[in-house]
């Protein structure tokens, strides 16, 4: 128990800084989905008030939609990699650590074994 107590405290240090990253991949398409959706009100309140006869000021709007969703994205893609870089190496540990402390109970359980068979016999 003791060892299963120590690797557990071990992998949660391990885990701490991914529900960072995990929020970073999750929030930057979702902020940029936001900012495309600004921009396209955007571009229709413009639409609206300049009419059809001015299509640049429209553009902008679509412009701003389209660098925000571009920027969401590329934050989500930059942040996803080390974060399932970092998960893969928690798994790894933690798979290590059970093999370990397996090992290391079969080897604590025959030693008890031997120790309470009597030597005469």
């Amino acid at each position: 128990p003791a060892f299963e107590v120590a690797a557990q405290e071990e992998i949660e240090k391990m885990k701490r800084g991914l529900s960072v990253l995990d929020t970073i991949v999750t929030l930057g398409p979702l902020l940029g989905i936001l900012g495309t959706v600004l921009g396209i009100i955007e571009s229709f309140h413009l639409l609206g008030a300049m009419g059809i006869e001015n299509p640049r000021a429209v553009t902008g709007g679509i412009a701003q939609a389209l660098i925000t969703t571009a920027f969401g994205l590329s934050v989500a893609i930059v942040s996803l990699i080390p974060f399932n870089i970092f998960v893969s190496k928690v798994e790894r540990a933690a798979s290590e650590m059970e093999k370990v402390g397996a090992r290391l109970q079969a080897a604590l359980s025959s030693k008890e074994e031997r120790d309470e068979v009597p030597h005469g016999i």
